[in-house]
């Protein structure tokens, strides 16, 4: 029991920590131009963790709607971010940097497509 106990507390304390180092590494780096740190963290961090990346990546998305407001563009946040995670994790056998840099850069060019399902939904294709 003690060890489950422990393994809970563990768990809860590293979604914390990734979720707080990913919220502050995205505030530090929004000055420097054509830097993300999200996206490469999210990748480490599932294929170290898997599926405990996922509290993590729900700590940074409440972060960040309490910092910034939670607007229709918070909505996206809620599935780009954990899709990421997802995609990394269905190809978490394969060791290729090559790949995981394939992956990163996609998600960013598909970023902005992401992001605009909410506004097709609340205000139409126009």
């Amino acid at each position: 029991m003690a060890t489950r106990t422990y393994t809970r507390t563990l768990t809860m304390v590293l979604g914390a920590l990734f979720g707080a180092l990913l919220f502050v590494s995205q505030i530090l780096a929004a000055s420097l131009p054509n830097i993300e740190l999200v996206s490469l963290l999210i990748i480490v961090w599932t294929r170290v963790y898997r599926s405990g990346a996922l509290p993590g990546i729900g700590v940074f998305i409440l972060l960040e709607g309490l910092y910034y407001g939670f607007g229709i563009w918070w909505i996206m946040y809620l599935y780009a971010w954990p899709l990421l995670a997802f995609i990394t994790w269905l190809v978490r056998k394969k060791d290729s940097v090559l790949l995981y840099s394939f992956i990163s850069g996609a998600f960013g060019l598909f970023f902005g497509a992401l992001c605009s399902i909410p506004y097709l939904f609340i205000g139409g294709p126009a």
